[in-house]
């Protein structure tokens, strides 16, 4: 069980890294988001990387509608 967390925490380190690295070289970033796992899961890196300075990040979100309601998404 170690093994597994230890190798999630450095995938998330390494996610974090590359996120902090692409909002420094973007001259306008902008994250996509549509509700989904993977667009959460981007969210939630982003609030770990840049809290509690989220506020003051350049880093617009746009919240795509597919068109598709599952009732685990948002409205």
């Amino acid at each position: 069980m170690k093994l597994v967390r230890s190798h999630l925490s450095w995938l998330e380190s390494e996610s974090i890294h590359i996120l902090r690295e692409a909002v420094a070289e973007a001259r306008n970033p902008i994250m996509l988001f549509s509700a989904g796992k993977d667009s959460t899961v981007m969210a939630h890196l982003a609030l770990r990387a840049f809290y509690p300075s989220i506020a003051t990040v350049a880093m617009a979100a746009c919240r795509l509608d597919q068109g598709v309601q599952i009732a685990d998404r948002l409205p």
